[in-house]
């Protein structure tokens, strides 16, 4: 796809990368600079399979969109959704022809620059900047009371986000605040690092950034399957992200240098 400069928010600084650009230039976007793109290579360089391991990521996300909407559901929030670009979750709804309305929440003010600037004229998607510790700020924004109507069956995305929260009884509070206005129907996806799943250079990883402003970790899978309390899972339950709702195998994981996102999808049981 062609670049364009059109879509550059004014005060956006254009010599430091970002992660969320980073992200879309593995994903094959053009919503990155020069120096996303050089950031975005030396990445790959130490770990080779971060194009492959993200569009793999990418195509999860799009599976289950298109599982919510194939249930019904026609709003939806993103929970730390970077730049909602390359399939994401309006697009995709709208190559299918369906209205739907969405709200990307992202803490980081570059992203949601980005996302705003794309959404622009979009009347059902808006992009508000907050941090996924704040449900009640969140829930109670504006643009979400203004295109969550939560009467009627949401679809809940947290794609990898937890991870970057690191006190577990932090995260159970937070997700209980989410869960506790979602209409029976609604359907919850969360992607998480798993440790029993986590390559040698992912951990690696994990430690360097232990010190950063931005900390993630890696959680068991039991804690993983907690966060689905209360919820019903759908078939397949518990998997890798690849292996959700797929006829991929254990051996296209090992091509994709391993896989560590542990995920699944729970359904908001009658009241």
């Amino acid at each position: 796809m062609k670049r364009q400069r059109n879509w550059i928010p004014p005060g956006v600084d254009m010599t430091r990368p970002n992660p969320a650009r980073m992200y879309d230039y593995y994903l094959g976007g053009y919503h990155n600079f020069e120096v996303d793109r050089q950031a975005a290579e030396k990445v790959m360089e130490v770990l080779p399979h971060t194009r492959a391991l993200s569009q793999a990521n990418r195509a999860y996300v799009q599976r289950v969109v298109n599982f919510m909407l194939d249930e019904g559901v026609r709003q939806f929030m993103d929970i730390g959704s970077g730049i909602p670009t390359v399939g994401h979750i309006h697009q995709i709804a709208e190559e299918r022809g369906l209205p739907v309305r969405v709200i990307y929440v992202d803490r980081d003010p570059i992203a949601i620059a980005h996302a705003r600037m794309l959404l622009e004229g979009n009347d059902t998607a808006a992009a508000i900047e907050a941090d996924a510790r704040d449900p009640q700020f969140i829930l109670n924004h504006p643009e979400t009371q203004r295109l969550i109507d939560f009467s009627q069956p949401v679809g809940m995305l947290c794609i990898a986000i937890l991870p970057f929260i690191p006190d577990d009884d932090e995260v159970f509070d937070l997700l209980r605040q989410f869960y506790a206005p979602l209409a029976p129907g609604s359907y919850v996806c969360i992607s998480h690092s798993s440790e029993e799943y986590a390559s040698e250079a992912l951990r690696q990883v994990v430690e360097l950034y232990k010190e950063s402003s931005n900390p993630g970790r890696l959680r068991p899978i039991a804690t993983i399957n907690a966060f689905f309390d209360g919820l019903e899972l759908v078939e397949p339950g518990m998997t890798l992200a690849p292996l959700w709702r797929t006829d991929a195998t254990q051996a296209d994981i090992d091509a994709l240098g391993g896989f560590s996102d542990y995920t699944g999808v729970g359904r908001v049981p009658e009241k």
